[in-house]
């Protein structure tokens, strides 16, 4: 496969992944605002970085290594530098000089994805680690992960976070809550059951009558993660997948 195709197919799967995954769209009540200043050398893209900075350097990492491509030391040193004291992201810092605080949003999403990244990039053992036990101390009661530590699990949040875990090396199967709930249980929760309508498709969430509608990105998001698979699959994670 030329760089041209396989770059392509890498770009086709992360618009239903990433859009599936990151929940930019979600946590933005209106569109971005042009940056009024200038980007940090090193980000990846010319758009505001409010809400998707960690998450798309860590998709430009995952691309350009899918292709054997090292990426530039100062955009590593960039996410490195993103990095809070405690392991976890934040959708963006736009002032790394000052702490995390706890008004700072910390977002799954970006950890996982930025795990992920650093994973294929290699190297960087401890920032990978750091990130993997916050995102291990944040796992909700029912096994899964919500878009910010302690938000309802969702479909693409869990997918994200157990793709992380997996390339990190961790056996998922071992990552329990007290009652016994793996990552995998509130997944396989919002599978539709076979043979009726939108059968083999995966709910965002349950809605507020607990029933569960079809969605697309969810879906996607889901097929990795119940395979145990990340953004960049190849990983050896077992699976626990559906059919149909």
């Amino acid at each position: 496969m030329t760089v041209r195709r396989s770059a392509a197919t890498l770009a086709a799967i992360a618009t239903v992944l990433c859009a599936a995954a990151a929940p930019v769209a979600v946590a933005a009540p209106s569109p971005s605002p042009s940056p009024s200043v200038a980007l940090p050398s090193g980000l990846y893209g010319t758009k505001d970085p409010t809400y998707d900075g960690v998450w798309r350097q860590s998709l430009a990492f995952l691309a350009q290594r899918l292709e054997g491509v090292t990426p530039a030391k100062e955009s590593v040193d960039w996410l490195i530098a993103q990095q809070c004291g405690n392991g976890a992201y934040a959708a963006y810092r736009p002032d790394v000089s000052r702490p995390c605080t706890g008004k700072t949003v910390l977002d799954t999403n970006a950890t996982a994805a930025a795990v992920q990244a650093f994973v294929e990039v290699g190297g960087h053992r401890d920032t990978v680690n750091n990130s993997v036990r916050w995102l291990k101390s944040v796992q909700n009661e029912d096994g899964g992960w919500g878009y910010t530590a302690g938000a309802p699990s969702d479909a693409n949040s869990t997918s994200l976070v157990i793709g992380a875990l997996a390339r990190q090396g961790q056996r998922l199967a071992d990552i329990t809550t007290p009652d016994g709930k793996t990552p995998y249980s509130p997944l396989l929760a919002l599978a539709i059951p076979c043979g009726g309508k939108d059968g083999g498709a995966f709910a965002y969430q349950p809605d507020k009558a607990g029933k569960l509608a079809a969605n697309a990105d969810a879906t996607a998001a889901a097929v990795l993660g119940t395979m145990g698979k990340a953004l960049a699959v190849g990983n050896n994670a077992a699976a626990k997948g559906t059919s149909c």
